[in-house]
């Protein structure tokens, strides 16, 4: 059942499927158009960010098998992370230093955004969105706190088994979590 455990190319490559789904959810133009995230290297790194919270939240739920999971997508998330800085012609004295602020950030608004995901609560996340995300201006902090519910109650849905068997997850769409 657990088969992705028992190697660490299988492990890997499980993380990597995960985050790339994450990616993919990222890269929805309506979250874009309809939320005003910049489709900037920042707005998009916000909207995996995003993605991958959510779904490492899910896991973290299914206990040590889980946790194992998640910290594969999160690996998965700053392989990538390195690979694009580098593509962006970040030095490679100056690569580590920003991958690490970049898992800083991770933390900190996987800390922040917690008490309203938590709490399934809307005006908390809200706010904790607009305190968070950087160069924000135009983001509907809102409509993403709505989302990002939306977001997490598929994911909660969705069968744990399913998700570490390496079933795609589960993600609300812009337009549902509007409805």
């Amino acid at each position: 059942m657990f088969s992705f455990l028992t190697g660490s190319r299988r492990r890997k490559a499980y993380g990597d499927n995960l985050y790339q789904a994450c990616v993919a959810q990222a890269r929805a133009p309506e979250l874009y158009r309809d939320l005003g995230v910049s489709d900037t290297p920042e707005g998009r790194y916000e909207l995996i960010s995003l993605h991958v919270m959510l779904l490492i939240r899910r896991l973290n739920a299914e206990g040590d098998k889980g946790r194992e999971a998640a910290q594969e997508v999160f690996d998965s998330m700053f392989r990538d992370m390195d690979y694009a800085l580098r593509e962006m012609g970040v030095g490679d004295m100056s690569v580590s230093k920003k991958i690490r602020a970049l898992a800083k950030a991770f933390y900190a608004r996987m800390e922040a955004f917690k008490p309203g995901l938590d709490a399934g609560d809307a005006t908390m996340l809200s706010d904790a969105m607009q305190a968070s995300i950087e160069a924000s201006d135009a983001i509907d902090h809102s409509g993403l706190a709505a989302y990002a519910l939306a977001c997490e109650a598929s994911l909660g849905a969705q069968d744990g088994q399913g998700l570490l068997a390496d079933a795609a997850p589960s993600f609300a769409s812009v337009m549902r979590a509007h409805a």
